[in-house]
């Protein structure tokens, strides 16, 4: 619990436990309860007004588990031209393990697709609330390392901006593009893909890691592979780059249609 002054009075906010799952690694529920009271000073230290409001929410906790520094649940395809460098050795200072430089189903790709450990049927479908939820089909490109969802296909550069930071979710394809005057693209942080990416930017480089066909974990179906044809791919496990990405999730995410204005009631 904390309190929080502000001016006139003060709100004193209280988290309780609702739900601790039996799994470790899954997010615990809480209510989050804040009383308000409004102080007027020439009155004495009685509050003049209360006011109860609560609010559930789910503590996230900024983790993933990383099963390549590129993971393509998807298949690759790699045509003539071009250059791809993937790295899986940690290229920071942030003492990451070393990972595999790609991880590539040699199946359906839907056995890759769930050891991922990432929900993202949920993750896509509304069971995490991003800074930024788009529809598309620009990807926001900042140095803020927010999170965004992106709800069709995206496409990251071919404009003015050419580096962006953070989590990416894209529910649909990513297109990473590029222009004759900015011909490099880069992401620094967590690409995570529903569909396939299409590397088309004449140089294309993410740090940090990348995983895409996770639509597979819905059905074992045909998704076109990554093509990485006549283009330059840099993909670099970047330890410092997760963590960065990671640690901005870290907190109270709060659950959509649960807030309740007459707690004190109940």
């Amino acid at each position: 619990s904390v309190r929080i002054n502000v001016t006139g009075g003060y709100a004193d906010v209280t988290a309780y436990v609702v739900t601790k799952p039996a799994d470790t690694l899954a997010n615990w529920l809480f209510v989050v309860k804040s009383t308000g009271r409004v102080i007027e000073p020439t009155l004495g230290a009685d509050p003049q007004a209360v006011r109860t409001i609560a609010q559930y929410a789910q503590w996230q906790t900024g983790r993933m588990d990383i099963r390549g520094a590129f993971t393509a649940a998807n298949g690759l395809k790699k045509k003539s031209g071009g250059t791809i460098d993937v790295r899986g050795a940690d290229q920071s200072t942030c003492g990451g393990a070393t990972v595999p430089g790609m991880r590539v189903a040699s199946g359906t790709g839907m056995e890759v697709a769930l050891e991922t450990n990432i929900d993202f049927p949920a993750l896509a479908g509304g069971g995490f609330t991003p800074d930024y939820k788009l529809a598309g089909p620009a990807a926001r490109m900042d140095g803020n390392y927010s999170s965004q969802l992106i709800t069709g296909n995206a496409t990251l550069g071919g404009g003015l901006v050419t580096t962006g930071t953070g989590l990416l979710i894209v529910a649909g394809d990513l297109t990473i593009q590029s222009t004759a005057t900015a011909p490099t693209t880069t992401w620094y942080g967590v690409v995570l893909v529903g569909g396939q990416i299409t590397f088309k930017a004449s140089t294309s480089r993410i740090f940090g890691m990348a995983v895409s066909g996770l639509n597979k974990q819905l059905a074992a179906g045909a998704e076109p592979p990554e093509n990485f044809g006549g283009t330059n791919v840099t993909i670099w496990h970047d330890a410092c780059k997760i963590q960065q990405t990671l640690s901005r999730l870290t907190g109270f995410a709060p659950i959509t249609n649960a807030w309740v204005d007459n707690w004190a009631t109940y």
